[in-house]
């Protein structure tokens, strides 16, 4: 019984720390749509899908969501308990930041821009502590951690420049909402991210991340071991 045991406060304890840091995230994302200056390339692209194509902002993003999902397999990144986690949990701590309102829009343009950045290096330390859960990264932080893995020269930084780059693009013919925000996110994340993982000595390469079906085969191998054993 004690394996089963460490196995779950172990699995247990990671998803916690997957779910705090994606806690983290959403403040950063709350503050940087406090900024007021245009959406990022991500949720621009989203917006603009449901503008074109009739329909939710939601399902858009599920389908945008899937559609990387697919590409991650691609790329052969597993999906696991925090990829759902970052599907599930982001966008109700958004919303639960709106609802408080916690942060004013700031009334000068110094000061959405400060906001702005603040939001992005809060997004950045809660990629850095629910990535290192090990769990799997949500579908577009997989994306980012699968092509920096084919181009292992590119600090990783700038392969999340180019990814953001490109959602921008796509932007552009579907006429989303794009402001000085989006550009300013679309090529100074990757630069803050560089910043911050070094700061706190975070390698997204380095880390082993377990699939969905790893967690429940070592919860369940753990449960026949000790079955075994009485």
């Amino acid at each position: 019984m004690k394996n089963k045991q460490n196995v779950l406060k172990d699995r247990g304890i990671r998803t916690l720390m997957a779910a705090a840091g994606l806690f983290v995230c959403s403040a950063g994302t709350y503050c940087q749509m406090q900024a007021s200056l245009g959406m990022s390339p991500w949720e621009a692209l989203n917006q603009g899908l449901a503008l074109q194509f009739h329909t939710t902002y939601g399902a858009a993003c599920i389908a945008v969501a899937l559609l990387v999902v697919a590409v991650d397999l691609l790329l052969k990144e597993k999906i696991g308990i925090g990829t759902l986690l970052d599907a599930v949990l982001v966008g109700s701590f958004v919303d639960m930041w709106v609802v408080g309102k916690f942060v004013p829009v700031p009334a000068s343009l110094p000061g959405k821009l400060c906001l702005l950045f603040a939001g992005s290096v809060i997004i950045c330390f809660g990629q850095a502590l629910y990535m290192k859960a090990g769990l799997c990264c949500g579908p577009r932080d997989a994306l980012m951690v699968g092509i920096g893995k084919k181009v292992s020269r590119v600090p990783i930084g700038f392969v999340n420049i180019s990814i953001l780059a490109a959602v921008l693009a796509l932007c552009i013919p579907l006429k989303s909402p794009i402001g000085l925000g989006t550009v300013i996110c679309a090529f100074g994340n990757g630069i803050v991210m560089e910043g911050v993982f070094r700061l706190v000595h975070f390698k997204p390469r380095q880390v082993i991340h377990e699939s969905i079906a790893q967690t429940f085969r070592e919860i369940f191998m753990g449960y026949r071991l000790n079955v075994t054993k009485l």
